[in-house]
């Protein structure tokens, strides 16, 4: 399909005419022809979300939730590439996406730093799986509710991944811009953190957890079918 990139329609179709191909020969030829994919048919890009980050003054950084884990009988592999799959008790592949660009930052449940890529265990069940409605309704530890997730800063650094192996989904969340940003984890809100730049300003963005609450009751559905996989769609 790459091919397309260096041989124009015209060349192309010039080597089916001298070339005597076989049907199977012709058919790969025609996918090496066809057009490359719009940018618009990444995942990121048409089924990314927008939510209200809002500006504000650097907050404390906040101390790092450690949530004891239960039933963490998924895996989740991260590749270096950007590749991710997540795998049952059994080691059976569930799901496997890309993100937009290569991890360079990952934390896990309520903001306990991890490594950028490896393999790591996750529960295959969590108060979003369980019961998502008294989980969006808890207000005096909010941050509990947040077990189970993984977040992911990419060196694209345009969008916030978070996948939830419980369910099998994830979600792409536009960010609010800037370079060499972190997450940090609050009891009422999530900061972006943009680091200080050599003239030692820094800029943060927040968002409740109120705001947060769609985009958490999309990590909270399952997967109606498992995906399927083949050459053609390596990140579905």
């Amino acid at each position: 399909m790459w091919l397309a990139a260096i041989i124009s329609k015209t060349d192309a179709r010039l080597l089916m005419g001298r070339a005597k191909l076989k049907q199977g020969q012709t058919f790969s030829l025609m996918l090496m022809m066809a057009p490359i994919g719009d940018a618009q048919d990444l995942p990121w890009k048409n089924q990314s979300v927008h939510v209200p980050w809002r500006a504000a003054e650097q907050m404390p950084e906040s101390r790092n939730l450690q949530i004891k884990q239960s039933n963490a009988d998924l895996t989740v592999k991260v590749n270096r590439d950007g590749t991710i799959a997540i795998y049952n008790r059994n080691g059976i592949r569930q799901l496997r996406f890309g993100l937009p660009g290569r991890p360079i930052s990952m934390w896990r449940d309520a903001g306990q730093p991890i490594a950028s890529f490896g393999q790591f265990s996750f529960p295959s069940h969590t108060p979003l799986s369980s019961n998502f409605k008294s989980a969006s309704e808890e207000t005096s530890d909010f941050l509990s509710n947040l077990s189970g997730l993984l977040w992911i800063l990419d060196d694209g650094e345009e969008y916030l991944t978070i996948v939830h192996s419980a369910t099998y989904q994830y979600v792409f969340i536009h960010l609010p811009g800037g370079r060499d940003l972190e997450l940090r984890f609050h009891p009422n809100h999530l900061e972006i953190y943009k680091k200080p730049s050599p003239d030692g300003n820094s800029q943060s963005w927040i968002l409740s957890w109120k705001d947060f609450l769609p985009v958490l009751q999309t990590l909270a559905k399952g997967h109606a079918t498992q995906t399927h996989f083949s050459a053609l769609t390596p990140y579905n």
